[in-house]
């Protein structure tokens, strides 16, 4: 087990950087295969400099060639993205065949890439949202094949955020939540089921309040600005996927 943890955050750190790429060359309309740049002198980068992490400090945070700053997003995608690999390992793999645990992983990973991207500009591409979907949707097919309520259990979890963000968006006439919000959780919930979609989005919004006051309380009502949504529905339903079933058993303990 140790080894196979080894080699999924070897994984994983390769796709954090992969990652960086399409973050970088979605947001600029570019296509995501060819050799990477700095995207400020646009050298083609060396192997050396593309090992994950470890390259960004021996540069020290730097491009080697015109030594403008590298953003330390790309190290810690790559360490979120290792982490990610990580408990998809120890959390879901055991029993699960290897194809609904891939198309699990594709969806858990497109969910860490949408949190990045929104967070950076407040909007998800068509090209995230619908790969997350599908991959979501594959999921709970496969996983319905194995377990005859499974499949239900997705659709059902799937109307919950549709139903509810599809109020709030009528209802504050597209003010109080976007329609890539209303898509992202339709896919959190195809892929979590009815119980850790709810648990997810009550993450998400305890989340999400916690951010705005301390926003608010930092910089004062008059300097408020829009905080993206997407970073906290996909970290809602990611720490419900990896740790729902234990805050469940928690909560139900602490009530009894």
């Amino acid at each position: 087990m140790p080894l196979l943890v080894f080699i999924a955050a070897l994984v994983g750190f390769s796709f954090g950087s992969f990652g960086s790429v399409l973050l970088h060359r979605v947001a600029k309309g570019e296509m995501p295969l060819g050799r990477s740049q700095c995207p400020t002198c646009k050298v083609t980068l060396r192997a050396f400099d593309l090992v994950p992490i470890l390259s960004f400090f021996f540069l020290q945070g730097r491009c080697r060639s015109c030594k403008e700053k590298i953003s330390w997003r790309y190290p810690f995608l790559e360490a979120m993205t290792a982490l990610l690999a990580t408990l998809l390992l120890v959390t879901q793999y055991s029993g699960m065949p290897p194809v609904t645990f891939f198309f699990l992983s594709v969806a858990a990973y497109l969910l860490l890439i949408i949190a990045f991207y929104d967070a950076g500009t407040q909007s998800i591409p068509d090209v995230f949202l619908t790969s997350a979907f599908l991959s979501a949707l594959l999921f709970r097919v496969l996983l319905g094949i194995e377990e005859s309520e499974a499949l239900r259990d997705g659709f059902l979890g799937g109307a919950i955020p549709f139903l509810f963000f599809g109020a709030l968006w009528i209802g504050s006439r597209k003010q109080w939540i976007g329609s890539g919000d209303i898509f992202l959780g339709v896919t959190i919930g195809l892929l979590l089921g009815v119980k850790l979609t709810l648990l997810g989005l009550f993450l998400a919004y305890t989340g999400g309040a916690v951010i705005a006051l301390c926003v608010i309380s930092l910089q004062g009502r008059e300097h408020q600005r829009t905080i993206a949504f997407g970073p906290f529905l996909a970290g809602g339903a990611l720490s419900a996927l990896f740790f729902g079933e234990k805050i469940v058993e928690w909560y139900g303990g602490f009530l009894v």
